[in-house]
């Protein structure tokens, strides 16, 4: 429990820390490094967009992503922050000299914290989910507690739909 605070608090922080570089590196960065730095910062708000947008517009409709899908665009939105960090430092040394060790040490913390996210959540097996038959139907059953499953109808590999059954012991 202490990590997941530790984790909580040290999140907003270095993410604050990163996207005031990132600012500072595209108002006033130039060429190639800018054009990098962008198309990493669109494709991280590009699959946050998809998932939280797309399960959205999923919900209205009565369906959901099944959690492989989520648990992915998530991990792939984090790997993409995650390299934006690591670029961050090296092109803000060439606008600002001063800033390069602040800007390592955020961008370190920041990976470190991701990372460390990442971890916790494949750690907590919050992707997995399985297809079974139940009662004569195809139901995609998800943990949703230490013991409780949660069953919804099946529709195809990335979506599943309306909840159908809960188990619990």
């Amino acid at each position: 429990m202490p990590v997941v605070m530790l984790l909580l608090i040290l999140m907003p922080l270095t993410m604050a820390g990163e996207l005031c570089m990132l600012c500072q590196c595209l108002f006033l960065g130039r060429g190639r490094a800018r054009r990098r730095l962008a198309l990493l910062a669109g494709a991280v708000l590009l699959l946050l967009a998809v998932w939280l947008g797309g399960g959205a517009l999923l919900e209205t409709a009565g369906l959901g992503w099944r959690r492989w899908v989520s648990g992915g665009l998530v991990a792939a939105a984090a790997i993409a922050a995650a390299a934006l960090a690591l670029l961050l430092p090296r092109e803000l040394h060439t606008l600002l000299p001063g800033a390069e060790s602040l800007g390592r040490i955020c961008s370190y913390l920041t990976v470190l914290v991701l990372a460390a996210c990442l971890g916790l959540l494949s750690m907590l097996g919050l992707w997995r989910d399985r297809v079974r038959e139940w009662e004569g139907q195809t139901v995609v059953a998800e943990y949703s507690g230490i013991f409780r499953e949660t069953g919804y109808r099946y529709v195809n590999w990335f979506v599943h739909g309306e909840q159908v059954y809960v188990w619990e012991d």
